[in-house]
């Protein structure tokens, strides 16, 4: 009996250990020899270390996107990193924006160039 209930638990913990390993997993895009990647509440853009004794990147601007307007949205009694919203590059627009979604299905354009928001939709 206790045999199966591991199993079973075992089996329906799999699932969403690797869901939630994937909400937080996003390719980076890449633009000639600029890069953006996100990472939970950020995007930014960076060229590679082309010196092999470095792994340092050079980072061309770094963008916050979840700052002071949604603040209300954070419950200071739990742990910050479990209210993460997270937030991914998807592609290039022909408008040279990066479109950028959250777990919230809200869309952020930002100038590849600058690393401003230049537009961002509503939460759906």
């Amino acid at each position: 009996m206790i045999k199966k209930m591991t199993s079973l638990l075992f089996i329906s913990v799999i699932p969403l250990s690797s869901a939630l390993a994937k909400i937080g997993d996003c390719d980076e895009i890449q633009d000639g020899e600029i890069f953006y990647r996100s990472h939970s509440n950020y995007v930014e853009a960076y060229k590679k270390s082309v010196n092999p004794d470095s792994e340092e990147d050079t980072i061309l601007w770094h963008t916050e996107l979840f700052t002071e307007q949604y603040k209300s949205e954070y419950d200071p009694n739990i742990e910050q990193d479990v209210q993460w919203n997270i937030a991914c590059v998807e592609k290039l627009t022909p408008k040279g924006n990066i479109l950028t979604t959250d777990g919230k299905n809200r869309k952020f354009y930002i100038n590849k160039h600058t690393g401003r928001v230049v537009y961002k939709s509503k939460q759906n």
